[in-house]
């Protein structure tokens, strides 16, 4: 009795732990001689500061983090150069579905903007 009673809870709490869908996030700076700061997915924050070469650690996103898969975002930062500081945004949105890792590398050829159309800051 004891032994089914342990086997129902398990089950139960591994049907309750393995319903939830998460997926995996890394972005990557190949932009040489420029630092990324205050990089985002959408919302989600995902690195303080990116070096040339560097990337971001492995974020999980889980439906607990109120994301419903799959989910399309843009990613923002801000890029430094030279001293000089200036918003930007992807152009191209990335989309994360469930159980997927999502490599974003951005480098020369991606395409950003800078919505607010502000100059570098000094």
């Amino acid at each position: 009795v004891y032994m089914k009673k342990i086997i129902y809870i398990l089950f139960c709490l591994f049907v309750l732990c393995g319903c939830r869908e998460k997926a995996k996030i890394v972005i990557i700076n190949e932009l040489p001689n420029a630092i990324m700061k205050d990089v985002k997915w959408g919302s989600f924050s995902l690195s303080g500061s990116l070096y040339p070469g560097v990337s971001s650690a492995i974020y999980t996103l889980e439906e607990s983090d109120g994301v419903s898969f799959p989910k399309e975002s843009i990613v923002s930062f801000y890029l430094e150069l030279n001293n000089k500081s200036v918003y930007l945004e992807t152009r191209q949105t990335y989309r994360l579905d469930k159980d997927e890792f999502l490599r974003i590398v951005i480098d020369e050829s991606t395409p950003v903007y800078n919505p607010l159309g502000v100059k570098p800051r000094q």
